[in-house]
Order: structure tokens, then C-alpha cells, then sequence
């Protein structure tokens, strides 16, 4: 009788240790995903704010090339003041958008 006992506490204890061990290896490996997920979400973060800057100086010189082609056209006689002035309105709401 106390060798049944005897055995089968061993074997619910081997069993929980078991069961510890998984548990373990689950929790490690969820938390190594985890890691990876933080470090793949701080890549695509950097990413797009770097592409965002990038669009945003775009902008900014395709707005400052304009103003000069506009002023061009107007010395020329091919455009309106309007424009020139439309187009300085545009840079510099994107340089106020920018500070």
C-alpha cells in the first residue's frame, strides 16, 4: 500500500514538474515573440518617420521650385500675380506646418 502511495505521489510530482517545464518553455517563447514583435514595431516606426520626413522636404523644395518658376513666368508675361501669389501661400503654409 505504501508503495502505491509512494508511486503515485512521485508520479503527480513528476508530472507537475512536467507540466512547470512546459509552462516554462511557453512563456519563454511567447516572450521571445514578444521581444521580436517590439523590435519589429520600432523598425517600421523609424521607417515611417523617416519617410515621412522625407515626403515633407519633398514638398517643401517642389513648393520653393514653384514659387520661382511662378515669379519666372510672371517676369515673362506667361503668368498672373495671383499664381505667384498662390503658390507663396502654399510655402508657407508648409513651412508652418513644418515648425
Amino acid at each position: 500500500m505504501r508503495g502505491r502511495t509512494r508511486k503515485r505521489t512521485t508520479c503527480r510530482g513528476q508530472t507537475e514538474n512536467c507540466r512547470l517545464a512546459v509552462g516554462r518553455s511557453i512563456w519563454r517563447k511567447r516572450k521571445d515573440q514578444l521581444a521580436s514583435a517590439k523590435a519589429a514595431l520600432k523598425q517600421l516606426s523609424e521607417a515611417t518617420e523617416a519617410a515621412r520626413a522625407k515626403r515633407e522636404r519633398a514638398e517643401l523644395e517642389a513648393a520653393e521650385a514653384n514659387v520661382r518658376r511662378q515669379q519666372q513666368l510672371l517676369k515673362l508675361g506667361l503668368a498672373a500675380q495671383s499664381d505667384v501669389d498662390g503658390a507663396e501661400e502654399k510655402l508657407a503654409e508648409l513651412k508652418a506646418q513644418k515648425n
